[in-house]
């Protein structure tokens, strides 16, 4: 007979993007780092999500898997993966399965990391940058994306007629710092939001632990 077990491993994506934002203190401003931290911080999270589906599947005979909710839970991420829904959706529903309500869409962490899922698929589905110039000055591709960051402080202002294509804005240690403590506070609503019961006490402890932010 073939037997199971979840090893946790989604920290240590986690702990690659930390290492980038480490390095990402020097001139000139390392680009190759900014970018790792984004990514692996949105692959931190993925992998939790589906280390959070193997647990709540019961792979490993996870204490508290037959619970109603968490094989609820199981249920709605399997069919969530069936229909390739996005790790934000499966986010959503891990919310409406443990509150009877998706996460909050107009708050935190909710609208972090929705963006770092927009700026980390910018980046893997990179298409060429474009320079558009109008009767307000020119902009270029992503700079949305960019003036999100930079409205929550994570970017400075750029000067007066400049433009940056959006991978080399993303080499800032603070970007690099915000991919990670989003990370981590969005597997903290979620750990947080588990029913109290086996299931809850087996795992939330490990990734309470594993999934600390950056001061």
């Amino acid at each position: 007979m073939n037997n199971k077990g979840v090893i946790f491993t989604a920290s240590t994506l986690l702990n690659v993007a930390k290492n980038a934002h480490n390095k990402l203190n020097g001139e000139p401003p390392d680009i190759d780092q900014g970018l790792i931290a984004i990514v692996f911080a949105a692959s931190a999270f993925e992998a939790f999500i589906n280390e959070l589906d193997e647990l709540a599947a019961g792979t490993g005979d996870t204490p508290g898997a037959k619970e109603p909710i968490i094989a609820l839970l199981s249920d709605v991420l399997k069919e969530a993966e069936a229909c390739r829904a996005s790790i934000r959706l499966k986010y959503l529903v891990a919310g409406t399965v443990f509150t009877g309500k998706p996460f909050d869409r107009g708050s935190r962490p909710w609208q972090d990391v929705d963006l770092l899922f927009k700026i980390r698929n910018a980046i893997v589905h990179l298409e060429p940058s474009v320079l558009t110039v109008g009767d307000k000055g020119f902009s270029m591709s992503g700079d949305d994306l960019m003036e999100r960051l930079r409205q929550r402080k994570v970017l400075p202002d750029l000067p007066p007629g400049q433009a940056m294509i959006f991978l080399h804005r993303l080499a800032e240690r603070s970007a690099a710092r915000w991919a990670v403590n989003t990370t981590v506070q969005t597997v903290t609503a979620v750990v947080s939001a588990l029913p109290g019961g086996e299931f809850r006490d087996s795992v939330a402890p490990t990734y309470l632990k594993e999934f600390v932010g950056i001061d």
